[in-house]
C-alpha cells in the first residue's frame, strides 16, 4: 500500500508581504525557482513511491489548485476545502478521516516549504514510513545548523526499533539565543518542519484521546459537507465551531507514540524575506538581484525588482521588494516585522493585502 501525501496548503504568508496575499498567498509564488512552492512540494514525490496527494486547502484557492497542478501534469486525489481556517489539527484529521483504509499511511507536508536535497527527504520517509507502519506518529526534525530562536525545537530520546528514528523526549518552544546555542552545542535537538507520517487509524485514535473536540468538529464538517467530484466543502458552521490549534500542541506533545526522524536535507520554511535571501545563490558576492536593478556601494541587500528601475546606492543588508501596487522596505534582521505592517494594513482595509498585484496571474 503506497503512501498518500497529504498537502496542507494553509495560511498567508503575511511576513512574505507585498507579493504573498490572501488571494495570491506564497505557496501559489515561483519564489525559489521557475515553479511555485505548491508545484514543488508535488514535484518532489516520486509516483512509483506515493500514490495521488491529497490537498487540504482554502476553499478560495481550489481553481488555483487546480490550475498549477495542470501545469505540472501532477494529478491530486482530491481536495478537502476549508471554508474557514481551523489550525493544523483540523486539515489532519479532516485528511485522515477522508482516507481509504485505516491502514494508509499518510504523509502530512506543508506546501510552502524549499528542500534543496530531496534524496535525503526521500531516504528520510522511507524510515519514517517503517516507524509509522508499526504504529508510530513520526515527525521529521530538521538537523540545526545555527542556533535558530525562530523555531520550536524537539528532543530526541531512545532509538527506536527503526534505524534513524527516536522516541520524542519532549517539544521545546522557541528558544532565545544563549538556549538555542546551548542546545546545538549538546546536540540530540532538531527543529520543527511541521512534517508528519502516521498510519490514519492511528492519528484518529490518538485525536479521539487527546482532542475529541476537533475530531468530533470535523467528522461533522465532512458529513455535512458539500461533495462534488474529488472535492469537499467542508460545512461552514460544523467548521467554524471547531477548536483551532497546531496537530503539535494538540496531539504530538501528548502522545506516547510519538518519534522523530533527524534529517539534513536543506530545509527552509520560507517563512520570511530573510529566509528568502538565505536561499537566493548570491550573485555577485555582495547583493542578491532580481529585475532591473542597479547597486552602487551597497552590500548584503535582497532587491527583487518589478516593472521600473531599482537603485540602491550607499545601503546595507537591506530588503527591497518592489511590486506594482506597494514597494517594501525593511532592514534584513528586522524582516519579521513585515506581519506587523501586513497586520496593519488588514485592519485599515487595504486592497494591497488582498487581491494579488496588478498583472499577477
Amino acid at each position: 500500500m503506497s503512501i498518500q501525501p497529504v498537502i496542507v496548503s494553509g495560511g498567508v504568508g503575511s511576513r512574505l508581504w507585498p507579493k504573498s496575499r490572501v488571494d495570491m498567498p506564497k505557496q501559489f509564488l515561483p519564489l525559489t525557482g521557475p515553479e511555485t512552492l505548491l508545484q514543488q512540494t508535488l514535484m518532489r514525490l516520486d509516483p512509483k513511491l506515493f500514490s495521488p496527494a491529497l490537498v487540504v486547502a482554502n476553499a478560495a484557492h481550489a481553481e488555483l489548485i487546480s490550475q498549477q497542478t495542470a501545469q505540472i501534469d501532477r494529478a491530486v486525489a482530491g481536495m478537502v476545502l476549508e471554508p474557514v481556517g481551523r489550525n493544523t489539527a483540523a486539515a489532519v484529521a479532516v485528511a485522515a478521516l477522508s482516507a481509504d483504509s485505516p491502514d494508509r499511511v499518510q504523509l502530512i507536508l506543508p506546501a510552502d516549504h524549499h528542500i534543496e536535497r530531496p534524496d535525503k527527504f526521500t531516504e528520510a520517509v522511507a524510515r519514517a514510513e517503517q516507524a509509522a507502519l508499526q504504529g508510530g506518529i513520526v515527525t521529521f526534525g530538521i538537523v540545526p545548523d545555527k542556533p535558530e530562536t525562530g523555531y520550536g525545537y524537539i528532543r530526541s530520546g531512545a532509538a527506536g526499533e527503526v534505524a534513524g528514528t527516536f522516541l520524542i523526549d519532549s517539544f521545546k518552544e522557541k528558544p532565545d539565543l544563549a538556549t538555542a546555542e546551548k542546545w546545538l552545542a549538546e546536540g540530540g535537538y532538531s527543529w520543527n518542519g511541521g512534517m508528519f507520517m502516521f498510519k490514519a487509524g492511528v492519528i484518529l485514535e490518538e485525536m479521539e484521546s487527546h482532542c475529541p473536540e476537533i475530531l468530533a468538529g470535523c467528522r461533522a464538517a465532512l458529513a455535512q459537507g458539500e461533495k462534488s467530484d474529488s472535492r469537499v466543502v467542508l460545512d461552514m458552521n460544523a467548521f467554524n465551531a471547531t477548536p483551532a490549534l497546531p496537530i503539535d500542541i494538540a496531539v504530538m506533545e501528548k502522545t506516547r507514540r510519538g518519534m522523530v526522524v533527524p534529517v539534513d536535507m536543506g530545509w527552509n520554511d520560507v517563512g520570511s524575506w530573510s529566509a528568502l535571501a538565505a536561499i537566493a545563490q548570491n550573485q555577485d558576492a555582495q547583493n542578491v538581484t532580481t529585475g532591473d536593478v542597479m547597486t552602487v556601494d551597497a552590500h548584503g541587500n535582497y532587491v527583487l525588482g518589478g516593472e521600473k528601475l531599482v537603485v540602491l546606492a550607499g545601503v546595507e543588508d537591506l530588503v527591497v521588494v518592489d511590486t506594482a501596487d506597494a514597494l517594501l522596505v525593511v532592514s534584513k534582521d528586522q524582516a519579521q516585522v513585515v506581519k506587523t505592517v501586513y497586520d496593519r494594513l488588514s485592519e485599515q482595509g487595504r486592497v494591497e493585502t488582498a487581491s494579488p498585484e496588478p498583472d499577477d496571474t
